[in-house]
């Protein structure tokens, strides 16, 4: 998933910022009531002071056609990719 948000300069990343070199899942999340498993599966999204409303819009427009294109590969190939919907 980050490589297809990065080749359509979506800048994001697993993790939190502050601790991008540990494997586990995030513990503010898991802190948050999610389950590791969806804490491990979260996507950060960075954005800043040079991002505006058009940025977030082209987010939320964008990832949910690559969220499908994936899981609609990982459904050809055999694997079971569960839906989670918020």
């Amino acid at each position: 998933m980050l490589h297809e948000l990065d080749l359509l300069d979506i800048m994001a990343s697993t993790g939190s910022a502050c601790s991008a070199a540990t494997p586990g899942p995030s513990h503010v999340l898991i802190a948050m009531g999610l389950t590791p498993e969806d804490a491990h599966a979260s996507v950060r999204f960075s954005l800043g002071e040079g991002n505006d409303r058009s940025d977030v819009e082209r987010i939320l427009e964008t990832t949910p056609p690559v969220v499908a294109r994936l899981r609609s590969l990982g459904s050809l190939h055999g694997g079971a990719v569960a839906s989670r919907e918020p």
